[in-house]
Formats: C-alpha cells, structure tokens, sequence
C-alpha cells in the first residue's frame, strides 16, 4: 500500500507501498461517482492520460472509444495534447478508485515541466525535533497502538530522467563532530550496501490485517514468497495467500503491498540526491547493539518514496529516524512518516518501519532486512490497514543454481 524510489542508484524499481482499498456501501447497479480532475498533462497515449494536479497528485485517467476531446467548444484530437497543457476531466470513478474518462477539455497550452535542478540543495530552515519517548524494541508503527498521533505508475518502467539522483561525490574528509562522523560512515557504507550483497534466496511472510478502531487489528491473509535476489534485482516467486497458490504476480494479488525493503530506502535515505536532513537524537539500542539515533527530514522536491492508490500516486515529503550502530556504521533500522499529504488523496497517514540485522550466508556475515511494517490510514477515518513482514530462511545460491519451489 506504500512506496519508493531511488531505482537509478540501485538499478531496481523504486520503493513502493501500494493500497487497492475496496469501497464498501452501494449496489452493483449504483451509478459510479463522476469528478473534475484539473491539472497539468505529464503523458498521454491510446490508453490512459495522465495528469498532476495543483496538489501534486500523480493521477492515471483511463481513455475509451468513448472518450471526447475538446477545446473551446469543438472537437479535437487526441494528438493534439501536449505535455504541459492545462486541462479538466470528467470522469468516474470506480468501486476500486480507478478513474475513466468521459471528457477531456483543452483548457490552456503550456509546457514541459522544466527537469529538476542538479546543484547543491539550498538551505532550509529545521522543523523541531519531536521528542524521541519511545522505548527501545521492534520497529514502532506509531498509529499502530494508542494513543494516536495526528495525521499528517511511478508506473512500472524506468524512472523519469528528474528523479535520477546525481553521481556519488568522492569520500569528503571526515568531520570533527564524531556524530557526524558516525553519519558519515554509515552515508558511505550505504553506498557500498548493493555493491556487496551476493545472490540469495529468502522466504517473505507478510501478515495483512486491518482496523476499524484505532487499537485494534484483525489479520485478513497471509502472504508468502519465495524472495529471489539476483543480480541486484529482486522477483517474487511461488506466492500464495493462505497458503493457496495464486498464480499472479505481487502486485497483482490486491490489496496492500510494498518494496523496498531489500535497500532501496537505505540507499534512498543517504544518497546526496535526496538532500536528507541529519539531526542527532539520542543514544539507543536495536538489534541487541549499541546504535546512535538521527530525526531526519526529506523535502518533496527530493523525495523518491512513491505511495500508490488505484488512479493515484504521490511521492511525499517524509521525516523518521535511523538508527545507526556504533562500532560498524551500519543502518540498523529506519522508521519513515509521510509528511503533507494532500488532501485529495484518500490516505491520511502513512508510515513504514525496517529493521536490519547481520545474516550469515555461508561463510560471510551481511546486513539484511530481517523484519518490516507498513500502516497506512484513510483520511478521516479511524480505517487502517497494516502489513507485518519477516524475512526468514536465507541462503545463497551461485549463478549456475537450479532453483525449485514447492508446486504446491
């Protein structure tokens, strides 16, 4: 139900948290909502426009036979639409908030967004640090349990050239502050953290449950899959909802879903492109280690974490906290909060927590996720939804591996 993206620095998709909430209410012969959608066109093809609406939303319009081009009055082509023009659509919307257009009306010429500047970030001023009053332990979904707190396709395909992060700079001199010193070589082993993982294999077994009260979850499935990490891209093989093969790909399984996990926000988190904002707050534990805690901030403009609904998409700002062990510099768990949510998108708080912990494959030790949890909440509502995630069974496997599942 959840997402992110930083795909060029680890030749993978972005990570991602999607949600295909179901609505309830209403017959089958209900009539579907009808919307005006404005906004700036991205892209347009035979089968779908779409759009970015003056709250930064990434909207999907599905076009038919059907659909009807106009400008002033008249008829028009659908070639005729640039991107960059200022248009209004009416459309439905369906029971799974996917948007089909009826009428696609020409409002204004405009032009291509202009990309995304590459220099230093400029300054900005910090928010206060909120006070860290958790107790150590398991990543903390902070909607989770009361009391609760106030709310806050990339489609599929190579990322667009504007979120293609910069080179990585040369090693800069340490700095004086040994905390920052300490962020610093964590910065830098991030960098390294794809370079050196090898081919594996793990089981994922993700628990999804839902809530109707603030403080109360009920499981609905449970999915699993046979994780394939092969040549710095991830597959998922063998799924199975309640034990039941499916037969379909992950993201096509329905409802909540996520990636990630495997370092796409650890390397997102650090990468220069992203511009993250480092504040030291305090001493900690994770994993069982000694760890140092950093409150960090992401602006919009330098955000890779891609949120998906059906029809919708948007890439927020988020702030969160690492934790970053002492003796290695190695990230031991990242805790994330969309921040600025718009407020036409039906999602009003969303977070996501990792946690890292070293994994033995054969004679070498490695960083790997072990456990993860996504919380997304409706807006306005006390609905949620929350996925708890395990990685379990590692192991390696060459290049000249056979790999066979269980086929039932």
């Amino acid at each position: 139900m959840l997402s992110i993206l930083l795909a060029a620095a680890l030749l993978a998709p972005p990570p991602q948290i999607i949600n295909r909430p179901r609505r309830v209410g209403g017959g089958p012969d209900e009539a579907p909502p009808s919307h005006n959608i404005r906004g700036t066109l991205r892209t347009v093809d035979e089968k779908s426009i779409v759009v970015e609406d003056a709250d930064q939303r990434i909207i999907t319009v599905s076009l038919s036979e059907k659909t009807f081009f106009v400008q002033a009055g008249r008829g028009i082509s659908r070639s005729e639409f640039q991107a960059g023009d200022s248009l209004e659509i009416e459309a439905l919307q369906d029971r799974e908030g996917r948007y089909q257009a009826m009428i696609v009306k020409l409002l204004g010429r405009g032009r291509a967004r202009a990309p995304a500047p590459t220099g230093e970030p400029t300054a900005r001023p910090r928010a206060a640090a909120k006070p860290a009053t958790e107790e150590d332990g398991p990543p903390v979904l902070r909607r989770g349990a009361p009391p609760p707190r106030p709310a806050r396709p990339t489609p599929a395909g190579q990322p667009s050239e504007e979120a293609t992060p910069a080179p990585l700079p040369e090693k800069p001199p340490p700095p004086a502050d040994p905390r920052m010193a300490l962020l610093a070589q964590a910065r830098e082993a991030a960098g390294s953290f794809i370079e050196s993982l090898p081919n594996y294999l793990c089981q994922q077994v993700t628990t999804r449950s839902v809530s109707r009260s603030r403080d109360r979850f009920e499981a609905q499935d449970v999915v699993t899959a046979n994780v394939v990490y092969e040549n710095k891209q991830e597959s998922y093989r063998d799924i199975k909802v309640n034990g039941k093969p499916v037969g379909k790909s992950m993201m096509e399984i329905g409802g909540s879903t996520s990636t990630g996990e495997f370092g796409t926000i650890l390397i997102g988190l650090f990468h220069p492109a992203t511009a993250a904002d480092f504040q030291f707050s305090k001493n900690s534990t994770a994993s069982g280690r000694a760890a140092a805690v950093y409150d960090f901030e992401v602006e919009r403009q330098h955000s890779a974490w891609h949120v998906n609904v059906p029809g919708q998409e948007i890439i927020p700002a988020y702030r969160g906290a690492v934790w970053i062990d002492k003796e290695t510099a190695r990230v031991l768990r990242i805790e994330m909060e969309a921040v600025a949510i718009p407020k036409g998108f039906p999602m009003d708080h969303i977070e996501t927590a990792v946690d890292y912990a070293p994994v033995r494959l054969e004679a070498q030790t490695y960083l790997l996720p072990v456990h993860a949890e996504n919380l997304m909440c409706e807006r306005d509502s006390s609905a949620c939804s929350k996925n708890v995630i395990d990685f379990r069974n590692y192991r390696k496997f060459s290049a000249d591996s056979k790999i066979v599942f269980d086929p039932k």
